[in-house]
């Protein structure tokens, strides 16, 4: 099983629990990672590496990261 493979079934798993919890800012979060990876995987990549999914989910942070920058700066919260 790949990388790629191993992550989408633990962030299923996690989904589902979250799902169950109703924990609706980690259902967010982690439907977002899951995005990542799948877009990963449909990108047309053939050897997807654990350096790549890192990269995938550094961008995810990055993203939101700036995006709170831009709230505050806008005065909102």
């Amino acid at each position: 099983m790949s990388t790629v493979e191993q992550s989408l079934n633990q962030l299923q798993g996690d989904l589902a629990q979250a799902m169950k919890a109703k924990d609706k800012v980690r259902v967010a979060s982690l439907r977002h990672m899951r995005t990542a990876l799948q877009k990963l995987v449909t990108s047309g990549a053939d050897n997807v590496s654990q350096g790549d999914v890192i990269g995938a989910y550094r961008t995810l942070v990055k993203q939101r990261r700036d995006a709170a920058e831009a709230y505050q700066a806008a005065g909102r919260t």
